[in-house]
């Protein structure tokens, strides 16, 4: 890292009236901020995929648990049966009010 230059730095006039804005961080400054921002984003990446990595564990641990997997099966199960009922009962509700399905 270099001097103390301002990156982009000195403030252009026009006529007596500012352009431009003096930017208020050296060179190094500006990359040491955005070695930062690099780790920064590396950091939210390796987050998102251990996220990613922790949810697909729970999944195959719940695939792998034969109880949790019984669970799960007649759960998925009684929804049917109740979707199913459901159905049935509108389709009768509309065979009596004329509307057949």
């Amino acid at each position: 890292m270099g001097g103390a230059n301002r990156a982009g730095g000195g403030c252009g006039r026009c006529g007596g009236r500012a352009i431009g804005a003096m930017n208020p961080y050296t060179t190094d400054e500006v990359e040491l901020l955005s070695l930062i921002a690099d780790l920064a984003a590396g950091a939210l990446e390796k987050a998102l995929l251990y996220d990613g990595m922790q949810r697909q564990i729970a999944e195959l641990s719940t695939v792998a648990n034969p109880t949790a997997l019984a669970i799960e099966n007649a759960r998925l199960v009684t929804h049917v049966a109740v979707v199913r009922e459901m159905h049935h009962r509108i389709n009768l509700i509309c065979v009596c009010c004329g509307l057949g399905l």
